[in-house]
């Protein structure tokens, strides 16, 4: 797919200008309906309007696009962290009962980077978030946990563990 291409079929099922097909008859539903029920290598056609012209494009495989925030420990992910002085750090992940306990701003940001494609994702490999600043006399004031962290003395951070090597080199 291109930019600016329509999508008006999948599989050779027409898609109105709302996005439904129709299931059975009179039937609506979401055209996702047709993506979300494919089997493990099962090939898509799209036709869309490219150019003033209907393209039917070649066959594709679908694949899910990979979090940015694994979801489940111990399974996708094992639990990290990394102490930094006064500030302690882990990579943003999804656990049991996460939207609930997760504050709307760190909300906006998992769904904002979980629906990059991994190409647009500027090389992360994860989101890095400061969780705690211990009390010391040092960080006196500083009391802001829950923030991804983005940059380390300038450079952009792709992972907990490069932060680590780039803590480690510095």
């Amino acid at each position: 797919l291109r930019p600016s291409d329509v999508l008006t079929m999948i599989d050779g099922r027409r898609i109105s200008d709302d996005g439904q097909i129709s299931l059975r008859g009179s039937e609506l539903i979401q055209h996702r309906y047709l993506l979300r029920n494919k089997r493990l290598g099962e090939p898509t056609v799209f036709t869309v309007f490219r150019d003033g012209k209907q393209v039917e494009l070649q066959s594709v495989e679908l694949m899910d696009l990979p979090p940015i925030c694994p979801r489940w420990p111990d399974v996708d992910y094992l639990p990290e962290y990394l102490i930094l002085g006064a500030l302690a750090l882990v990579p943003l992940a999804q656990g049991h009962h996460w939207y609930k306990e997760c504050p709307s701003e760190l909300k906006a940001t998992i769904d904002r980077w979980n629906k990059r494609w991994p190409g647009d994702r500027e090389g992360k490999e994860q989101l890095v978030l400061l969780v705690t600043v211990f009390a010391h006399e040092l960080t006196f004031g500083y009391h802001r946990g829950w923030r991804v962290v983005e940059t380390y003395n300038g450079t952009p951070i792709v992972s907990l563990s490069q932060l680590r090597e780039l803590w480690h080199a510095s």
